[in-house]
């Protein structure tokens, strides 16, 4: 079975700051963060928005914002 993660595309407000393109979220208060499908992803994604949002500009101190969101399947190792 296929299991999707979130995946949080970055647009850095100055170019030197970038320490990476994207955000990989697998886990959320500890917890493994994976869905069983691209739909429940996006539905967390949707439901969530303002808490990743709020993750970002926090974690990266206002020098990221979101580009874009996206529901990838995760590779098998």
């Amino acid at each position: 079975m296929i299991k999707y993660f979130i995946l949080i595309q970055l647009f850095w407000i100055n170019p030197v700051d970038r320490d990476g393109q994207d955000m990989k979220i697998t886990h959320k208060d500890g917890r493994p963060l994976f869905f069983i499908s691209q739909s429940h992803c996006y539905d967390h994604v949707v439901k969530n928005y303002k808490e990743l949002k709020n993750f970002i500009k926090k974690y990266y101190k206002k020098k990221a914002k979101i580009k874009q969101i996206l529901c990838v399947p995760k590779l098998k190792n």
